[in-house]
């Protein structure tokens, strides 16, 4: 995969390079930016993984209503919408356990990746609740927080922006951290 582009450790007394956007483009980490194709991979293990216990779910809950003799007609529409809600419920669950306990999903576990912050540390709680809610904001505005990876010049998402952190490839910065 081929990283972002970020200038990390810039020396001192090296004029810091400014983006199109007059924002300066230095931050204190060696850590690269996981490319957008990593980046990807990761939401489409997460993805999957959600799917799968969405489909379990669902057909758990559908066993019971047998077991129970519960008739339950549906038509097709109210099944889509149906399985779409406990898609949402699944990936709302899903993803607010692992902010919960600080760690990385099943899906950037898969692909290697892990977040830290601008300075190269594991990202606050804060951050990471920050960062979740920022996901969501992103999410609900049309995908546009996350669209905005795609022409961001440093390949950073509104989440990435608003909670001050990234994605990261974890072989690169188990073993790469300096600390200042």
């Amino acid at each position: 995969f081929e990283q972002g582009t970020l200038e990390f450790l810039t020396p001192i007394g090296t004029p810091v390079r400014q983006l199109a956007n007059s924002v300066e483009a230095s931050v204190r980490c060696d850590h690269p930016v996981a490319s957008r194709m990593h980046r990807i991979l990761g939401f489409a293990w997460d993805s999957v993984v959600i799917f799968l216990l969405s489909m379990a779910l669902s057909a758990i809950f559908a066993g019971c209503l047998r077991v129970w003799h519960v008739d339950f007609p549906l038509n097709a529409t109210a099944l889509a919408l149906a399985l779409c809600a406990v898609t949402f419920c699944v990936g709302f669950a899903y993803f607010t356990v692992f902010v919960s306990f600080g760690w990385e999903t099943i899906g950037w576990n898969a692909v290697g990746l892990r977040l830290v912050r601008l300075d190269g540390q594991d990202p606050t709680p804060r951050q990471r609740w920050l960062r979740y809610g920022a996901e969501f904001v992103g999410l609900i505005a049309l995908c546009i927080g996350y669209i905005w990876i795609l022409f961001e010049e440093e390949s950073l998402g509104w989440h990435d922006q608003i909670s001050e952190t990234f994605p990261t490839p974890r072989i690169h910065s188990e073993s790469s951290f300096h600390k200042r």
